[in-house]
């Protein structure tokens, strides 16, 4: 943005504003003869560049009157925001977000950001509206630990360089295996979900097993109680036996 400006003139005058002779706006001068006018830089190349500003009388005898100064366009500072999760996986996807502004905060123009994974270059990812996004896969044999994502933006013509990084902590995929499937170096072997499902199957046939047992043995009571009550009915019927008395002489 380039404040263009006059303190004392002809008021009402018209200004025409200008940069490298193309014209950008017209003015008007106040009560004193003076403007002031903010003139948004356009997407110019880098380096010295002409801002004019001309009034053209629309009346003689005033004849027309120019000025224009010179200014040096720079390359725009940029920015990279990125987002990403604190914990990946082997062998699984890491998604990472992020946006390319300038310091000024405005949008980048179409461009392409680098991707780097620790120090290999693994992709990029293409800058729309100021935003990018990025899917990489960890591969299997990448060792655990801490490691770094860059993105990096190399420049254009336009707007200077800038990168940015994200810690990201790989760990080894958790493995499910299902019941009796070989691990590699241990044979076969029932891990993790297999264990669980096999402790499962257990537990439901100890429990209708124990029940089936339970059920027996109660039902075994329950005879044993009814046999000996039968037992008490019939003894409880059985008269005693008559006792046959006997006479012994004295001699």
């Amino acid at each position: 943005m380039l404040d263009v400006k006059n303190t004392t003139g002809i008021a009402g005058a018209g200004i025409s504003i200008s940069m490298d002779n193309n014209p950008h706006a017209n003015v008007t001068t106040g009560e004193n003869g003076s403007y002031d006018y903010d003139l948004f830089i356009p997407v110019i190349d880098e380096g010295d560049h002409t801002v004019g500003a001309a009034f053209i009388p629309e009346e003689q005898p005033l004849s027309q009157a120019a000025s224009k100064t010179t200014m040096k366009v720079l390359r725009a500072n940029t920015t990279i925001s990125i987002e990403g999760p604190d914990v990946a996986y082997q062998d699984d996807f890491l998604n990472i977000s992020g946006k390319l502004r300038t310091l000024k905060n405005r949008n980048v123009p179409a461009s392409d950001i680098a991707v780097i994974f620790d120090t290999d270059l693994i992709g990029t990812a293409p800058v729309q509206n100021g935003n990018f996004s990025f899917s990489i896969r960890i591969a299997k044999n990448t060792s655990p630990g801490n490691h770094t994502v860059v993105t990096r933006f190399n420049g254009e013509s336009l707007f200077l360089p800038s990168e940015n990084s994200v810690p990201v902590d790989i760990r080894n995929k958790p493995v499910f295996y299902a019941l009796g499937q070989k691990v590699a170096g241990s044979g076969y072997g029932v891990p993790l979900l297999g264990l669980g499902v096999a402790a499962v199957i257990l537990i439901i046939f100890y429990l209708r097993k124990e029940r089936a047992f339970l059920s027996w043995i109660d039902a075994l009571a329950m005879a044993i109680k009814t046999r000996i009550s039968k037992d008490k009915k019939t003894v409880a019927q059985i008269p005693p036996e008559p006792v046959e008395e006997i006479e012994i002489e004295t001699i």
